[in-house]
């Protein structure tokens, strides 16, 4: 069984896809909305990310177009995929759910997974392809300061400012909605009650890396917010220099004139 998560941005506006589904409301942040999507399973995360249990193309592109207006700050979309095969089987590492026994491997899990295992699934799956829209966006400022830096060694520093304080700002908003965003790596509350969902929900993440990726895209985003603020220091002292010597030149140009007045 495929099991497909769909990020489509930052989040949701609640007010408004509670009015897209009448009567599903979000109780928690971390806690998703459950709809049975013409026999698919939907969990439907407030930090805009929709995961299917026997994924349909056709029936999933549908309803997400249904639900893409409430998204805020709509991007991608982004996906992740994985295989649940609820026969057990014999590959990867072995885990105790309650009374029965999967197997998590790199491509799928294997066994009967309870309500809490797959909301487990789903939330792992939701957190990896919204991690993957911020990797992207990542990237592309990296791309970004790489061009301010060309621009500032291909131009005068003082006619440079614009890019690298526009990329500095844009880094700055990013870093701050990253952090907001620690709350998607967040356990599902079953996890404090029952250790064996807390090994099950580690198992998914270190399959899907994600403690890795977040920390690897931290540390890029950091980069960067350190890059633009150099440059934007560069432009900045260049022009207090501009200024220094304007003055300079003002009170030389005024000696000159008193000198030759005589």
């Amino acid at each position: 069984m495929r099991v497909v998560a769909v990020s489509l941005g930052r989040e949701f506006d609640t007010a408004r896809l509670e009015r897209l589904l009448p009567g599903k409301m979000f109780v928690r942040w971390e806690e998703p909305i459950l709809l049975d999507v013409h026999g698919m399973e939907t969990y439907v995360f407030a930090f805009g990310t929709v995961v299917f249990f026997d994924y349909k193309e056709e029936t999933a592109r549908a309803f997400l177009e249904r639900i893409r207006e409430a998204v805020e700050e709509p991007d991608g979309p982004y996906r992740e995929e994985f295989v649940w095969e609820p026969v057990p089987t014999a590959r990867g590492r072995r885990i105790t759910l309650g009374e029965a026994e999967v197997w998590v491997s790199d491509e799928a899990v294997y066994g009967p997974l309870d309500a809490e295992g797959r909301k487990i699934l789903a939330l792992v799956l939701a957190q990896s392809a919204s991690l993957r829209r911020v990797e992207s966006k990542v990237d592309v400022l990296l791309e970004k300061i790489d061009s301010v830096l060309e621009e500032l060694l291909g131009k005068p520093l003082i006619l440079s400012v614009r890019g690298a304080r526009a990329s500095l700002i844009e880094a700055l908003r990013v870093r701050s909605n990253l952090l907001n965003d620690l709350l998607i790596l967040e356990k599902p509350p079953a996890t404090w009650e029952d250790e064996s969902y807390e090994r099950f929900f580690e198992r998914l993440r270190y399959v899907f890396e994600i403690d890795e990726r977040y920390s690897i895209v931290s540390k890029k985003l950091s980069s960067v917010v350190e890059t633009a603020e150099l440059a934007s220091e560069l432009v900045s002292d260049s022009r207090f220099l501009v200024l220094e010597f304007l003055i300079v030149l003002f009170f030389l140009l005024e000696l000159v004139s008193v000198f030759f007045g005589r």
